[in-house]
């Protein structure tokens, strides 16, 4: 596959079905997975980065020119709602895990490593409070 043809799967495909069916309104987050069906994952973890990847990418695509501004809105959507927000930024920084409704899972990792995730994210969404 040429990067012109990835290019266009990724933003006539891969980009709206998860704008589409990868956040989940009820929860107010991303999800970690869609269902095989192509609907957002019923249970379990999110992983923080996989939230974090997804804000990054909705919002830099719409950055880019190549995506349309509710894209963007909803990168922006999932940055305020995501764990920084919900827990605090100095509680959030310690998860590596969350449920669907955002609760911490009890895994934590050094504060540092997501430090620097949650601040390249909130400047890519231009939501810097």
């Amino acid at each position: 596959m040429s990067v012109q043809q990835l290019k266009r799967v990724f933003l006539d495909d891969i980009l709206p079905t998860w704008s589409n069916s990868g956040f989940d309104g009820t929860c107010g987050q991303f999800v970690e997975y869609l269902e095989l069906d192509g609907s957002p994952q019923k249970a379990g973890e999110v992983r923080t980065r996989t939230v974090a990847r997804q804000i990054y990418g909705h919002a830099h695509a719409a950055h880019l020119g190549v995506a349309p501004l509710s894209v963007a809105r909803l990168g922006r959507t999932g940055f305020r709602q995501s764990a920084p927000r919900r827990l605090g930024e100095r509680e959030a920084r310690r998860h590596y895990r969350l449920d669907l409704n955002g609760a911490p899972m009890g895994s934590t990792i050094p504060a540092s490593s997501l430090y620097h995730l949650w601040t390249a994210i909130a400047a890519s969404t231009g939501d810097s409070g």
